[in-house]
């Protein structure tokens, strides 16, 4: 089983955090070494993530990559994700509800994890956008530094299959070391 170091915070929330929590959450996030069973269960209770690992210095690494679904004007329903992540070949670990989804508006987060880290600011960038696009996610959400609050339903999940070279360079559309 593939393990990764992913920054969380150990407060599980019923409810979308407010603006003001913000900056204690960020402050009380640690690294915890992690599997996609144990991300999916502290996404599912409602805990904030930050993919990226940074440092004082920058970029550090990362081998979570998050999609926010929740653009109302290329809103994806659940379903027509999972179409694209059939006909792409391109499956994420976990799919989770956030908590302003609604039935006629599915708000969610595509979960990505790759089978190694991540080390170059340029190939994480390419990914992130990539997944983006291929998932029509949210492009506010690209940046290194942010976090995804939880939410409150796991749609899918599954630890068999992880992102590979193979289909980050055919998802970036070449090599960045």
């Amino acid at each position: 089983m593939i393990t990764f170091q992913v920054k969380t915070e150990s407060r599980n929330h019923l409810y979308k955090p407010s603006a003001a929590q913000v900056g204690a959450i960020r402050c009380g996030m640690q690294t915890y070494e992690m599997d996609v069973n144990s991300l999916k269960s502290a996404m599912q209770y409602g805990r904030t993530t930050q993919p990226a690992i940074l440092s004082t210095q920058g970029f550090v690494s990362q081998q979570v990559f998050i999609v926010d679904v929740d653009n109302t004007d290329t809103l994806r329903t659940v379903k027509e994700n999972k179409q694209i992540s059939k006909k792409s070949g391109i499956c994420p670990n976990i799919i989770v509800r956030t908590f302003s989804s609604t039935q006629e508006n599915q708000k969610h987060h595509l979960v990505f994890v790759t089978d190694k880290p991540v080390r170059s600011l340029e190939k994480r960038n390419r990914l992130q956008k990539a997944l983006t696009e291929l998932f029509a996610g949210d492009v506010a959400c690209n940046d290194v530094s942010r976090i995804f609050f939880g939410g409150n339903l796991i749609y899918f999940s599954q630890s068999a299959w992880y992102l590979i070279d193979a289909d980050i360079k055919k998802l970036i559309g070449g090599d960045v070391a």
